[in-house]
């Protein structure tokens, strides 16, 4: 168990440190880059998600899936993935890249055509740095996970400050200090690995591999339409310069990602591991309404204090962001609260519902931006997805209440959403910053006096060490 811990505890760091960097670095970009310029490398960022789903076809995670099987030919399987990933990602690129000038017309970035082919050129390397780092974390080795981790992040801030602050080089220079870093990754997790490479190929073990990781992508898909259309459609029916300023409130409202990372890094063990007690869902459902307390605090106050944050982190011509920050807690939140709407559904193994719910929020998100975003411009995202993560957040809950009985009230949803909406008010009247601040004091003292009366911290620490 103690061995158990310290990796995970590296593992959950390694995975943090992009996520911390990017909010320490925007200062710096910010002040260099325009707003347009800054909306150019979120669109950019945004089509690579869908490229590199496409260019890998999520085949690590099938690789993955069989590592540990009995009467398994390692060697053989991890070269299979390799040579799989490598002619994949490689043939995407070329197509994409032959392509390039009819998706920057479309796109609207043809001032960035030389970025837009840097991040094909990465396809390749970064399927393969994401596949070998993966195999490195089966394969036990949580030191060099780190520090092939760490320096790879160091190398790729590095070049990406020398050529964007130092040379001035723009966007292209972030997007070439990625493609520096993921080649290094690459080969660095390359030769942790080098040992199960060799020349060898089974399509029996690709069959296998594609079987368990195929109907994977409608989930992975709906993933990228909430997290990344909303972006691409700003870009192309308002303008990059907004795209900007939204990207800046989509980077700091990525602190809620930190907490659910934390989170489900205890979940899982958990819930597998308490389920049948007595008790478990009155248990669960205080944890719930804790959860959610502390969550809907936290956004209160990033939500009041956005103005400050913004100005600390960006130049002035990104204060738009404050009022996307706001909008953007309410779907943030939804999210980080799935593990417990879906509780149910993992235990009985009925995963395919965790599909259904995330196809169909995203379905409905893709419709809402593609009938309104035009016309009443980017305040249509945020919502939007709000509505996406709702959907998601009730049929998850109606699935799960069928194997475990969870006795989560909506009447929560509809006070944080009276909480958003009273925060974005005041944001919108522009109160002297004085009065946010007692606001904010008030807020809080309420919350803590709330926390106080009904939750005994004993008793939840003492729950929580069990």
């Amino acid at each position: 168990m103690k061995k158990f811990l310290s990796q995970f505890l590296i593992y959950g760091c390694a995975s943090m440190l992009s996520k911390i960097a990017a909010i320490f670095l925007m200062p710096l970009y910010t002040g260099v880059l325009s707003t347009g310029e800054y909306g150019a490398m979120a669109m950019i960022n945004s089509c690579s998600g869908i490229i590199g789903l496409l260019a890998n076809l999520n085949i690590h995670s099938g690789i993955a899936r069989d590592y540990y099987e009995d009467g398994i030919d390692r060697k053989k399987l991890v070269s299979t993935g390799f040579f799989s990933i490598l002619s994949c990602s490689v043939m995407i690129m070329l197509i994409f890249m032959m392509t390039r000038n009819s998706w920057t017309e479309i796109l609207g970035l043809q001032s960035y055509k030389f970025a837009f082919i840097i991040m094909l050129l990465d396809l390749p390397t970064v399927s393969l740095q994401s596949y070998f780092s993966i195999l490195t974390r089966y394969k036990n080795k949580p030191i060099l996970f780190l520090i092939g981790t760490t320096t790879q992040l160091a190398l790729q801030i590095s070049i990406a400050v020398y050529l964007v602050l130092v040379r001035k080089v723009g966007v292209e220079g972030i997007f070439i200090a990625t493609l520096a870093a993921n080649i290094y990754g690459t080969l660095f997790f390359l030769i942790v690995n080098r040992e199960f490479i060799g020349i060898t190929f089974d399509k029996v073990l690709l069959r296998r591999a594609l079987v368990y990781s195929i109907p994977t992508l409608p989930a992975i898909l709906a993933w990228w339409v909430d997290t990344s259309l909303g972006q691409v459609l700003i870009g192309r029916y308002v303008s990059y310069d907004v795209l900007g300023v939204y990207s800046i409130a989509l980077s700091i409202t990525s602190v809620f990602s930190l907490i659910t990372l934390a989170f489900n890094n205890v979940w899982g063990p958990y819930l597998y591991e308490n389920y049948k007690k007595e008790g478990f869902e009155q248990e669960m459902k205080r944890l719930y309404n804790l959860f959610f307390i502390f969550l809907m605090i936290v956004s209160v106050n990033l939500s009041l204090m956005a103005t400050e944050v913004v100005l600390i982190l960006a130049k002035p011509t990104y204060i738009d962001a404050v009022k996307y920050i706001t909008l953007l807690c309410y779907p943030l939140i939804i999210l980080m609260l799935m593990p417990f709407v879906t509780s149910g559904i993992q235990i009985s193994r009925k995963t395919k519902y965790i599909s259904y719910a995330n196809c169909i929020g995203s379905a409905v998100n893709l419709i809402l931006l593609f009938a309104f975003l035009p016309r009443f411009g980017v305040i249509v995202a945020p919502l939007s997805l709000a509505v996406s993560r709702l959907i998601n957040f009730y049929i998850s809950r109606y699935y799960s209440n069928k194997t475990l009985e969870l006795g989560i009230s909506s009447g929560w949803m509809f006070v944080f959403l009276l909480v958003i909406a009273v925060c974005y008010f005041i944001n919108e009247i522009e109160l002297p910053r004085v009065s946010v601040w007692c606001v904010l004091f008030v807020a809080d003292v309420v919350a803590a006096v709330y926390f106080i009366k009904h939750y005994k911290l004993k008793k939840i620490i003492g729950m929580l060490k069990k």
